[in-house]
């Protein structure tokens, strides 16, 4: 039995030149997909950066208030009994603090410093009883800024 090859001589040709412009065009959208995601991924590092410094200073008020309540409480209530209002903001005393409102060397970026503020809000409260706190931190690296919220919700209990 004899074969015929004079038909199937320019198949190989077109079945190199399907395959390679199949690998061409995947090559292609692989690196148009890679050109896009590289821009984002700095400012993914950066948003998470601020979260995780927001929620640590939220953690830094959280337990100011847990351990100086008469003296959160005593600032709030001269704020807003003040005359005028506007001479003595509410919470002056807490919201002033270097540890909740300053600014933070950025170890990425020498031009561009970490700024945070913090300020307290009581929602609903029974005085040293039960208490719902929220506390929102701002967070501000160059153009990019985050806020983070923390609703708190305490029950004192008095142990004889």
């Amino acid at each position: 039995m004899s074969r015929k090859t004079g038909n199937s001589k320019g198949m190989a040709i077109i079945i190199v030149l399907v395959l390679s412009m199949a690998l061409l065009i995947f090559g292609v959208s692989y690196t148009k997909n890679i050109s896009q995601v590289t821009s984002v991924n700095p400012d993914l590092l950066l948003r998470s950066q601020l979260d995780i410094l927001g929620e640590g200073i939220s953690n830094i008020a959280l337990l100011k208030f847990k351990e100086l309540p008469s003296d959160f409480y005593y600032s709030y209530y001269k704020g807003r009994v003040a005359t005028p209002p506007r001479d003595l903001a509410p919470l002056n005393t807490f919201q002033n603090d270097v540890l909740l409102r300053g600014e933070l060397p950025n170890p990425n970026d020498a031009v561009h410093n970490a700024s945070f503020t913090t300020t307290y809000q009581v929602l609903s409260q029974k005085k040293y009883d039960t208490d719902t706190l929220e506390i929102s931190v701002t967070v501000q690296i160059g153009n990019m800024k985050r806020e983070v919220k923390r609703t708190i919700n305490t029950t004192r209990r008095r142990i004889f």
